[in-house]
């Protein structure tokens, strides 16, 4: 019984973080689109992604709450480790990318004041 408890309490803890991270996401896309601005854009995609991996952290998180059945015969724990993966790929991804850009802006030279 307290493992459905914590898990449920999880879950909610999870759906407030992905309301969150919704808004300031769309908020953050607003706000760069009307300020042009480069830097914001990035932060609120890096936070648009966060809210695809909460959603993959609250699939993880409703399976590891399963008992085992014959398919997983030790439980759902697997669920966890890739998950983390996920999102360390993610988290590597986006650093990638931004360095890219960042690269990419210093060898092209630019004359507009990046905020």
């Amino acid at each position: 019984m307290q493992k459905k408890q914590a898990v449920a309490k999880e879950v909610a803890v999870i759906n407030n973080a992905l309301l969150v991270t919704l808004v300031v996401g769309i908020s953050g896309l607003l706000v760069a689109y009307y300020s042009q601005s480069v830097s914001v854009f990035i932060d609120s995609i890096y936070t648009l992604i966060g809210f695809f991996v909460y959603l993959l952290a609250l699939y993880s998180t409703k399976k590891l709450a399963l008992p085992s059945d014959r398919k997983y015969h030790f439980g759902y724990y697997k669920f966890e480790s890739l998950t983390v993966m996920i999102q360390a790929i993610t988290i590597f991804a986006v650093i990638s990318l931004v360095s890219v850009m960042a690269i990419i802006r210093l060898i092209k030279g630019s004359d507009d004041v990046a905020y």
